[in-house]
């Protein structure tokens, strides 16, 4: 992080602003494991306090094709001639290999963008039925103790069933020789990921690793990975990983 000589004015608006600030509202679904996120343009809308308090940022980007890196620098400024700036950087890729491709460049921008604003001023995103942003978060009647069955079906979810009968491994008993070669095959097809990566995602989600599971639920995960959805969402929880393994090994140097 580099900063402006003096930084009292804008550490007032920082904190008046993240008084003011809501989290930023989770508008993108990721429809296999029903999580979900918030992309760029929710970010930047929750960030509307800042305009208040005399706020500004500006995002440059950058590429350093000899690194294989993509940067991008979130300057955060106040009317005062005060600032604050950080940088992001991670290497883009598509289905496993580093891609300099505009397209591949153009998603790597847009993704650091939105992690170096949410640094930068410390916002969280949540799930939000517009309720806390129509400002009656504070004002909802408590809920009834008693609620007819028809009410609760909709809050209800069925636990996820856990892995029986796994081996010593923690393997199904379904996730033999043959079936790990041709689920890995699959999966390399698809994203151009391995099977250690599918694990290593799954167990970051608190999901089962791939051998755990059932064949139903591992072919659901597969046809899953097989959609660009999948694709993205697996490729930009790796590059993430490798990133932060990188960046430990440089200080660690």
């Amino acid at each position: 992080m580099d900063r402006s000589t003096d930084i009292q004015e804008i550490s007032k608006a920082i904190a008046a602003s993240q008084r003011a600030m809501l989290p930023a509202k989770k508008n993108k679904k990721n429809p296999h494991f029903r999580s979900s996120y918030a992309d760029l343009s929710a970010v930047i809308q929750a960030l509307e306090p800042i305009w208040d308090n005399g706020l500004a940022f500006v995002q440059c980007p950058s590429t350093d094709p000899e690194r294989g890196l993509v940067t991008v620098e979130t300057v955060l400024m106040h009317e005062s001639g005060q600032w604050i700036s950080a940088t992001t950087s991670c290497v883009p890729s598509s289905r496993g290999k580093p891609d300099f491709s505009p397209q591949a460049v153009g998603s790597a921008i847009t993704y650091l963008k939105r992690y170096g604003l949410q640094s930068m001023l410390g916002m969280a995103s949540v799930d939000d039925d517009g309720e806390r942003a129509m400002g009656r978060q504070q004002q909802r009647r408590p809920e009834p103790e008693q609620r007819r069955p028809e009410q609760r079906r909709p809050e209800q979810r069925r636990p996820e069933p856990e892995p029986v009968g796994l081996d010593e491994n923690g393997h199904h008993p379904s996730f033999t020789d043959r079936e790990r070669k041709g689920f890995c095959v699959a999966v390399n097809r698809a994203t151009g990921r391995g099977y250690d990566d599918v694990k290593a995602w799954c167990l970051s989600i608190d999901r089962p690793k791939p051998s755990a599971m059932e064949p139903m639920r591992r072919a659901e995960l597969l046809k899953y990975l097989q959609t660009t959805a999948g694709q993205e969402t697996l490729e930009a929880f790796v590059v993430q990983r490798e990133f932060a393994a990188s960046q430990v090994g440089e200080e660690s140097a």
